[in-house]
């Protein structure tokens, strides 16, 4: 089985940002870590996800590294940690289905 880095770039997006963890851990696929940073967000989304996903990982920004910075540091933070066969980025306003990451692993197998 592979172990996957799920990177997520989020910014002040609450709302989204607490669908779309809810949605994930309903995942089929377990062997995940979450990556979810969080570059400055001033609307409690850290809070949040410390306060009731102890198991992501939460790199932090200033509030200026944009999606683009922010996903490089989620994937620099995943590979600094090790152990992760390959690295998935997604934004956070995607609601993903139980079985995304289990088809997802299939398809890398077979291609």
């Amino acid at each position: 089985m592979m172990n996957l880095a799920v990177v997520v770039a989020v910014h002040n997006r609450i709302a989204y940002t607490r669908e779309f963890v809810r949605a994930f851990f309903r995942s089929a696929y377990r062997r995940f870590t979450l990556f979810i940073i969080d570059d400055g967000c001033t609307d409690g989304t850290g809070q949040f996800l410390r306060r009731h996903y102890r198991q992501v990982r939460i790199p932090t920004g200033d509030g200026n590294l944009y999606w683009t910075r922010a996903t490089n540091e989620g994937i620099r933070a995943a590979c600094a940690e090790g152990g992760y066969d390959a690295v998935v980025t997604l934004n956070d306003d995607v609601i993903v289905p139980r079985n995304f990451l289990s088809e997802l692993v299939a398809a890398h197998r077979l291609h």
